[in-house]
């Protein structure tokens, strides 16, 4: 009597074939998600610089627009990199109650922005122009009463123009780099 043999399984050769093609389809839609993933990551990272960048543009440009003095000389244009300032000093324009100044500034990546005022010792709570003198042509002392950060990230600022006012920002993170520009006409000057 002979057994007639069923095929129950698949051979060694089958097998390993199987097993091959199976870790060859995981490593490509590995290698797709990877990519999608690092392509999203550098999107996001450039999304966020650029976010970063315009609300720190749309603070200055708000502020120095109301600025009724602009203590910082700014040249004209960009054409003498030694002139260009990297941070900028103007009057407050929004009250006009109290004298202060705005200073923003680069502490490392970090935008900083101070708010100073200015006094003479014999009158500590009222505020001078910062160009005052007292009677014995003494220059007042310097108050800061806010040191905040406002934005990140930055790598440079820059201000220059007469009519308009440029400011250009370069910003950085994470081997991403953008550059941003923009110019206005300031109100109060």
């Amino acid at each position: 009597m002979k057994l007639a043999y069923k095929n129950l399984g698949f051979t060694l050769a089958e097998t390993i074939v199987a097993i091959g093609l199976l870790a060859l389809l995981v490593l490509l839609v590995l290698s797709v998600f990877m990519l999608a993933q690092k392509a999203y990551w550098q999107n996001d990272n450039r999304a966020e610089l650029i976010q970063n960048g315009r609300v720190i543009l749309d603070r200055l440009e708000r502020e120095l627009r109301q600025a009724s003095d602009i203590v910082t000389e700014i040249p004209p244009d960009d054409s003498n990199s030694l002139l260009i300032p990297h941070e900028i000093i103007f009057q407050d324009g929004h009250d006009s109650t109290t004298i202060h100044y705005l200073r923003y500034y680069l502490n490392g990546q970090n935008l900083k922005r101070q708010i100073i005022a200015y006094y003479f010792s014999e009158s500590p709570n009222t505020y001078v122009k910062h160009d005052s003198v007292d009677i014995y042509s003494n220059p007042p002392q310097k108050l800061i009463l806010e040191d905040n950060i406002v934005g990140e990230y930055l790598d440079n600022i820059s201000f220059y123009g007469n009519d308009i006012i440029y400011i250009f920002l370069q910003l950085s993170n994470k081997n991403k780099q953008i550059n941003l520009l923009t110019g206005f006409y300031a109100r109060n000057l």
